[in-house]
């Protein structure tokens, strides 16, 4: 923990869970996550964890890669799509194809009900009634 971390773990009694990265002397990084909390009034006692969060850190990079090349392909396909989300359909991406339908017309992070509501009822049955996430192609 670091000075500041020491001083209002000591004005409040918690330290809420933060993440920073430990320097080897080699000078390799390592992502931590580290907590406290006092378990006295007079704050003289406290207990304080470090966690070695490496392998989060590798898996989270390894999904935005994965993210990252799909939302590449999807944007290079010849084919309009379009993901919506929830629902309430929120639109949260569309490929150049998809937004050729309508040029110009504000799509991302609207409702597909209010961008189409030409289309809303034919699309409507096809949908799960908990929400979707899914990817309509149109041709």
């Amino acid at each position: 923990m670091d000075q500041e971390s020491i001083a209002y773990l000591r004005a409040t009694g918690v330290n809420k869970p933060y993440e920073k990265d430990f320097i080897r002397k080699d000078g390799t990084r390592i992502p931590i996550i580290a907590g406290a909390a006092m378990l006295d009034e007079a704050r003289h006692q406290g207990v304080a964890f470090v966690l070695d969060i490496t392998e989060r850190k590798q898996a989270e990079a390894e999904v935005e890669g994965q993210r990252q090349l799909l939302e590449t392909v999807v944007m290079r396909l010849p084919a309009g799509v379009g993901l919506y989300r929830g629902t309430d359909l929120r639109i949260e991406l569309v490929n150049p194809v998809y937004q050729a339908i309508s040029p110009g017309k504000p799509m991302i992070g609207e409702r597909y009900p209010e961008v189409w509501p030409e289309a809303y009822s034919a699309v409507r049955p096809l949908l799960p009634p908990n929400g979707c996430r899914a990817v309509f192609r149109s041709v």
